[in-house]
């Protein structure tokens, strides 16, 4: 185990719990992180696939903005995944490095 991977696993879990679904959602040629990256390049609404169970209005900001943190931790290329201290800035809304699911080397 190593942290991209450990990243990966943190960013299914938050993939859980903004969708209410299972990790192994999809087809049999898909997971619930490659449907999530999918839905996002689709350009779909995300408020679409956030779970009705615990949506609520004035949280759906917060929601999205989870979900999207939840598709880059899980990129298929390690490299493009944050570390888990980016990760935690990111929550805290403290780190500008990381705009549009992407590194902002002007920042780097």
């Amino acid at each position: 185990m190593n942290e991209k991977i450990d990243v990966y696993s943190f960013g299914v879990v938050l993939l859980e719990l903004t969708t209410g679904k299972a990790a192994n959602y999809g087809d049999e040629d898909t997971c619930l992180a490659k449907w999530a990256w999918r839905h996002m390049q689709e350009g779909k609404p995300i408020v679409d696939v956030l779970d009705e169970e615990v949506k609520e209005p004035c949280y759906v900001d917060e929601m999205r903005d989870v979900f999207k943190l939840g598709v880059l931790c899980t990129s298929m290329l390690p490299s493009e995944r944050p570390n888990m201290k980016e990760v935690v800035q990111i929550l805290l809304g403290r780190n500008r490095r990381w705009v549009c699911g992407r590194k902002n080397m002007r920042h780097a």
